[in-house]
């Protein structure tokens, strides 16, 4: 055991001057970011404590953690559950059927590649409140692209030219430029 007591001496020492190391570097955060000085007395009375403390309470949440976290935790999210977002404005649609909803959910349907029941359900939707907006008739154009019925989504961003003609005139454009490619014009 005499072999290996100056290994255990020095990490002993080693391991007091860490903590402190660590207690010392907080205690400089502490300062720079204008944290009251208990949090000195902390660190330099209980150094191990102090840190771990330190680190948990403040030194954390200020960091960019958090945030790059949250973006992990939104990645893992669709990962492990990749049609969340669609579920959630179903949810809210059935709960409360307006058309903001309706062109939400909309919205999720086409991107996911569902245009039949995105068409489906801005039908149903579409009443007088709702026939010269220009928002929801672009939804409607690009379900109806996305489900091969070139004609109807022609049809629908005439209209919205006739009622705004300087609504999102690239989107329109490209909208149109699609339709007539599959109607081979």
């Amino acid at each position: 055991m005499d072999e290996l007591s100056w290994y255990f001496q020095y990490f002993s020492i080693f391991g007091v001057g860490v903590h402190v190391l660590i207690a010392l570097c907080f205690a400089i955060h502490a300062i720079r970011n204008g944290q009251p000085f208990f949090w000195l007395w902390i660190l330099f009375v209980f150094p191990f404590f102090g840190s771990v403390v330190y680190l948990i309470a403040v030194y954390l949440p200020q960091s960019r953690m958090p945030y790059q976290a949250h973006i992990l935790s939104k990645k893992a999210l669709h990962i492990l559950q990749p049609n969340r977002a669609i579920n959630q404005a179903k949810t809210q649609y059935e709960n409360i059927p307006s058309v903001e909803n309706a062109v939400r959910y909309a919205e999720y349907l086409i991107q996911s590649g569902k245009a039949s029941e995105a068409i489906a359900i801005l039908k149903q939707k579409h009443t007088s409140l709702v026939e010269n907006d220009p928002a929801f008739l672009e939804q409607w154009a690009t379900a109806y692209l996305q489900d091969q019925q070139a004609q109807q989504a022609l049809a629908i961003t005439d209209k919205i030219k006739s009622i705004d003609p300087n609504y999102k005139i690239e989107q329109i454009a490209l909208i149109r430029a699609l339709a007539n490619h599959q109607l081979n014009q």
